[in-house]
């Protein structure tokens, strides 16, 4: 997620020097009015709703993949399979990404709100009542009173869209580069965890290289007001930021991204697949540990 806004058409240049001017006196402002710490706050919602997801998009891409490839030959790679379980994986973690998405994007307008209300000198506020929360849970319990499940899945159709295309590449990028690296009639386990690693931070890429334009939209959509939205669903979020933005509005931040997800998805490969040759490891050293005992069992019974 991230946050850009719509705004009239201005030169690129004075847009972003606004942009880096501004975002310095904010951080700045924020750091000195409540700590360094409060840079994080609002993260509480999406690390809660990660750890699940890692827990759902890893589980569903295996199964659907062993479905698709039931009757294959062993090493096949068949490249619309790979595609097919990553946007599997990505509709079923939708479900979890888009309210938890939501809430972050929420928190952090109040946040941004209170901030610049402090950088002019004025009382924090300005917000419409029922959209000024007071911490994650405030915001859940608000939206679902005042709003419905409509609002708490406010943004799912751009949420879905994305995440369904994100993780087909993100899966795509990993197994594609596991699958060149280890060769024929090898695996990921004959490989090096620096390779893993590698492979990991192209399936990063991937994510974020293929989903960033439709992102740009859930942001915006999951920013705006529940109350008097702005916009009229995914399509007119679309049509009024491209009339306005341009093509290029929708990739702006892209750079950062891409460079968060070099450490960030090297180390979730690594801790996935080192958690995986763990219990494997411990299944077999289980297995052969109750073999042994049935063996002394029947040896004492004969």
């Amino acid at each position: 997620m991230h946050w850009i806004a719509l705004a009239s058409p201005t030169s690129s240049l004075r847009r972003s020097t606004f942009t880096c001017c501004f975002s310095q006196r904010f951080t700045h402002a924020q750091t000195k009015a409540e700590g360094p710490l409060s840079l994080y706050k609002g993260t509480v919602a999406p690390l809660l709703g990660n750890m699940v997801l890692l827990g759902i998009h890893f589980p569903t891409f295996t199964k659907t993949r062993a479905y698709l490839e039931a009757g294959d030959a062993p090493g096949t790679f068949t490249p619309w399979k790979i595609l097919a379980a990553g946007a599997a994986a990505g509709a079923a973690g939708s479900v979890v990404s888009s309210p938890t998405e939501l809430i972050r994007t929420k928190m952090q307008m109040v946040r941004k709100n209170n901030i610049m209300a402090q950088m002019k000198g004025a009382a924090a506020g300005g917000l419409n009542p029922e959209e000024n929360y007071k911490g994650n849970w405030d915001c859940a319990k608000k939206i679902l009173r005042n709003h419905g499940l409509r609002g708490i899945y406010s943004g799912y159709v751009s949420t879905l869209l994305r995440d369904m295309q994100g993780y087909a590449w993100f899966f795509f990028g990993y197994e594609a580069t596991i699958h060149y690296l280890a060769g024929p009639g090898k695996t990921k386990a004959d490989l090096h965890y620096m390779q893993v690693m590698f492979a990991g931070v192209m399936a990063g890429f991937g994510l974020w290289g293929s989903m960033f334009p439709i992102d740009t939209i859930k942001s915006k959509i999951q920013a705006d007001s529940l109350s008097k939205p702005q916009f009229n669903g995914t399509l007119d979020c679309l049509r009024r930021s491209i009339k306005i933005e341009g093509y290029g509005g929708l990739w702006r931040g892209v750079t950062a991204a891409l460079w968060r997800a070099i450490p960030v998805n090297a180390a979730i490969f690594l801790a996935v697949e080192g958690t995986r040759q763990v219990i494997a490891d411990t299944e077999e050293t289980v297995d052969a540990f109750v073999a042994k005992v049935s063996s002394g069992d029947n040896t004492i019974a004969a």
